[in-house]
């Protein structure tokens, strides 16, 4: 909300942290918060922000159900809360640049978590884990079943523009 109302503070930020970084990195970082604000614009919209915050909220409950629908049969015994509270700290966690797939955070914060509500590490780390692969499996074969339908590799995707979409080729054809 900030960046949105006074986008001036998030560049002078960017721009001041650049002076603690390499040198091969200077530049970089300021030209992320110039997108990252371009991105925002859309929200200064209220309906567009309203929209944004129902499909945001839809998405976490149902992230947070699954996680809960999971949980029973992994016996850990606690109400839907804790479920949605680790769901809320794994997501969290992965918006910050790591790992493809955000595989090693998500499942430390979701676990550390539940731990706090009592539950094992060795069972709250397992749940986390299935947890992990139930969110990112489906999606992942899902856009492998894409690419397939599609007659596209991976690494031509990979190189095509940003901004160029496949959307115009009928299935099976070549894009």
């Amino acid at each position: 909300l900030l960046a949105m109302a006074r986008p001036d503070i998030l560049e002078r930020v960017a721009t001041l942290a650049e002076r603690f970084l390499p040198s091969r990195f200077r530049g970089r970082l300021a030209g992320m918060a110039t997108r990252f604000l371009g991105g925002l614009q859309s929200l200064r919209q209220p309906g567009q922000a309203l929209k944004v915050m129902a499909v945001s909220l839809a998405v976490w409950t149902c992230e947070s159900l699954m996680a809960f629908i999971l949980a029973r049969s992994f016996s850990l015994g606690l109400g839907p809360a804790p479920y949605f509270m680790a769901t809320a700290a794994a997501n969290l966690a992965i918006s910050l640049p790591s790992s493809s797939g955000g595989i090693g955070p998500f499942e430390f914060f979701a676990a550390r978590s539940l731990e706090l509500f009592g539950v094992g590490a060795e069972p709250a780390t397992a749940f986390a884990i299935a947890l992990h692969a139930a969110l990112l499996v489906p999606v992942t074969l899902l856009g492998l079943a894409f690419l397939w339908w599609r007659n596209l590799s991976l690494g031509e995707a990979l190189r095509r523009p940003a901004g160029e979409t496949i959307a115009s080729s009928s299935p099976g054809e070549q894009a």
